[in-house]
């Protein structure tokens, strides 16, 4: 009998927020940390990026 493994991994993106917003939908504006694929976005790195023009 053949037997056939899967291996899935998944991975998450989310944003986790400073403030509740089902309180006041501007608390989506309190961003905290962000996540793609699982990893931690280098925010204070991309903004420098942005800033710089590289």
């Amino acid at each position: 009998m053949n037997r056939i493994w899967r291996r899935t991994i998944s991975a998450a993106d989310f944003v986790i927020l400073d403030a509740n917003p089902l309180e006041n939908i501007d608390n989506t504006r309190s961003i905290d940390e962000v996540y793609l694929r699982g990893r931690q976005v280098d925010r204070e790195g991309l903004r420098m990026g942005w800033t710089t023009g590289n």
